[in-house]
């Protein structure tokens, strides 16, 4: 899955895009890890949006050509 479905490189197959509804269960799950984490005592919560994860890929014009609330500019 990915914000659009915008293959790697030439050779990797189209993603699947996410829905909104994806994306918003997403955020539950997300949400849902740190409230785990607090419960076990954790102090901190590293959520890493770099190198192509995910987070990554919506925050560049390279991979979300989205055209709702979760592409365009950043702005």
């Amino acid at each position: 899955v990915a914000p659009s479905p915008v293959a790697f490189d030439g050779h990797a197959r189209n993603p699947r895009a996410l829905t909104t509804d994806d994306i918003a269960r997403l955020c539950e799950r997300f949400a849902e890890a740190a409230r785990r984490s607090v419960r076990l005592g954790f102090a901190a919560i590293e959520l890493h949006g770099a190198h192509g994860y995910l987070m990554h890929q919506f925050l560049s014009p390279l991979s979300n050509r989205r055209e709702d609330d979760f592409g365009g500019s950043l702005e």
